[in-house]
């Protein structure tokens, strides 16, 4: 026994998180992101983006470290697991690029970005250890 849930088990909770992000996308919108924003520019200033800085935004949410990314001129990706999550995201920040996407299976090429950033969502990856582990990111 490896102490790890089966990957039937993980499986079905990204599968929750994704479905219920999604069901809840609109509301999170309006009520939490407003909140959790409130970390973004510390957030930023610790991959100190700035001006053509390739950034990577994952579980982007709803795009507002993304948005606050663009405003400082840095060239973003986000990446959501949420496809609602996703479509707002991408009514907020014109200027960005967004993915739906796995965080623990990156479906970006490795060595394009010069910075990855993750505002309070890796709590809603089973296996975080996963995402941070991929090559050439810079990490927070």
């Amino acid at each position: 026994m490896t102490g790890q849930p089966p990957i039937a088990a993980n499986e079905a909770f990204k599968q929750f998180e994704r479905d219920k992000f999604s069901l809840v996308a609109q509301g999170y919108d309006q009520a939490i992101a407003i909140v959790t924003s409130q970390v973004d520019q510390a957030i930023l200033d610790a991959v100190e983006a700035g001006y053509g800085k390739q950034l990577l935004d994952v579980a982007c949410k709803t795009g507002w470290l993304s948005a606050a990314a663009v405003s400082r001129q840095a060239i973003v990706t986000g990446l959501d697991y949420a496809e609602k999550m996703v479509a707002i995201a991408r009514l907020r920040c014109l200027e960005a690029e967004f993915q739906i996407g796995d965080a623990e299976n990156l479906p970006l090429e490795s060595g394009r970005f010069e910075a990855v950033v993750c505002s309070l969502g890796i709590l809603h990856f089973p296996h975080p250890e996963q995402a941070r582990e991929k090559p050439n990111f810079s990490r927070i």
